[in-house]
Parts: C-alpha cells; structure tokens; sequence
C-alpha cells in the first residue's frame, strides 16, 4: 500500500470511529454508509435484512431520529443537504421494500417522513426547503413525489403534512410553495358506502402543478388537480381537478374567482417614492 493510499485508508477509519462515537448506532446486519463528521448526535436503528441508509458526505444530518424495521428498505440523502431534527423522530420506516430519496441542496428542518407499509416511495425534489413537514404514509404502494425547489413553511403547532394511504399518489410540480397548516389527502382513510355496501369513496390522486402556491390551512382532498402557476387561497378546500392553468381558487368547496393570474415569491422592492 503507498504511503498517500495508507493516509487515505487512516483518515475512514478515523471517521468512522468519529461517527460511531457521536451517534447510537445499531444497525445489525444492514448497511450504514455514512463517512462524514457533520453526521452528528442522531439516533439510528435499523433492523432486519437488507436495509440501507446513505448519507452524502457534503451533507449535515444533526439530533435526529432514524428506525427502519423491515427488509429492502432504503434512505439515501444526496450531496449538500442538511437535514436537522431537534432529538425527535425523522425517518420511521415499517415494512419492506419502502424507499426514502431526498435530493441535493436540500434544508430539512424539523420535519418527518413516516411509512407503515411495503413498496412506497417517498421521493424530495433537489433545492428543496421543508420546515416542520409531516409526510405520512399507510398501507402499501404509496408514492409521494416532490419536484425540485419546492418550499414547504409549516410552524408550531400547524405542521403542514400530507397524507397517503390505499396506494394512492401525491405528486407536487417544481417550485411550488406551501404555508403552514396545509392537509393533502388522497384518501379518506375510511369507507363509506351505499346500502347494499358497496364503496362509494376509493382513493384518488392529487397532482400539483410546477408553480404553485398553496395557502395556509388550505385542504386538498383526493382527486383534487391544480394546474400549473395557479394559487390556492387560504383556508379553501378542493375536491376536484381544476384545469385552467393560471388562476386562483378560493372557497369551501374551491372554485375559480380569479384568472390570467401569476405569482411571485419576491416581494417588490420600497422605491422609496
């Protein structure tokens, strides 16, 4: 072994004691790939068989709390991403075959991702912006998909979260923004049905266009469509597919009040005129 290879070979080492000193790790006989020190103070337990969790070594991922019981299951943390916690729980993961992605250049704050279920995706959108964000899953073959350079701004005590569960979908277009107190369901999560008892409420996917801004304690119920570079104002509640695209939708139950709308998120600038 060169002596450059031998140095290389010290310094993992080195990490790697660094990082088992700085967490509680017990990973059995599943794989941790993680090499970084900006890896600090978390809680990490992974049990079964074949699990995985990935860590970017440019990324931070501080006081934060990791449990995958199950088999196949994978969290992987791109590059230049910080994901930080405050000792409570982030990722719980409960069955096989479930998937957690969260992209590059992302700040994750206070927020967590749960899954009860085998064969659902939980995927995050690269420049991402999540602060205290519940992403909630049941049951199997959910998928919940964020695009790139979308901020979700929920606070103490009204989280912003989405729900899913019956297989369904929630997918969210690039650079959407979310205020605080926001629900998006898919499903009812019970059954309701007619007198011979057959169902009359299954699930339905929501979609959310690219551009759009959804705001505060806005309710988006299953088969619920936004299009693109619309706005949803506070408090509505939609239940359908809207599809004009740039308009505002306002009202319980939401329709269109305004359209041939856009939206920035700059405030204007005081002239000082």
């Amino acid at each position: 072994m060169s002596k450059a290879s031998d140095i290389i070979s010290r310094s993992v080492i080195l990490s790697k004691a660094a990082i088992k000193a700085g967490n509680d790790i017990v990973i059995n006989d599943n794989e941790f790939n993680v090499s970084n020190l900006h890896f600090r103070k978390n809680k990490v337990t992974l049990n079964g068989n074949k699990n995985r969790f990935d860590c970017a070594e440019s990324s931070y991922f501080r006081t934060s709390r990791i449990w995958i019981n199950g088999d196949c299951c994978s969290v992987t943390v791109k590059s230049n991403t910080t994901v930080y916690s405050n000792n409570s729980q982030c990722v719980f993961m409960g069955g096989n075959n479930n998937e957690i992605v969260i992209g590059e250049d992302c700040v994750i704050t206070n927020s967590s991702f749960f899954i009860n279920g085998s064969f659902n995706r939980i995927i995050i959108g690269n420049k991402c912006r999540m602060m205290e964000t519940k992403i909630h899953v049941e049951g199997d073959h959910n998928l919940i998909l964020i695009g790139d350079e979308c901020s979700f701004h929920g606070r103490t005590p009204y989280p912003t979260t989405l729900f899913s569960d019956e297989g369904a979908s929630i997918i969210v277009g690039n650079d959407s923004m979310f205020a605080h107190g926001i629900r998006i369901r898919p499903t009812d999560s019970h059954c309701i049905v007619d007198m011979d008892g057959n169902r009359l409420n299954p699930p339905e996917n929501i979609e959310i266009g690219e551009h759009c801004w959804i705001g505060l304690d806005a309710v988006l119920l299953k088969g619920t469509v936004i299009s693109r570079h619309s706005v949803v104002a506070a408090r509505a509640v939609c239940t359908k597919k809207y599809t004009e695209e740039h308009c505002i939708i306002a009202g319980n139950p939401g329709r269109i009040v305004k359209r041939n709308i856009d939206w920035v998120r700059e405030l204007p600038k005081n002239s000082g005129e």
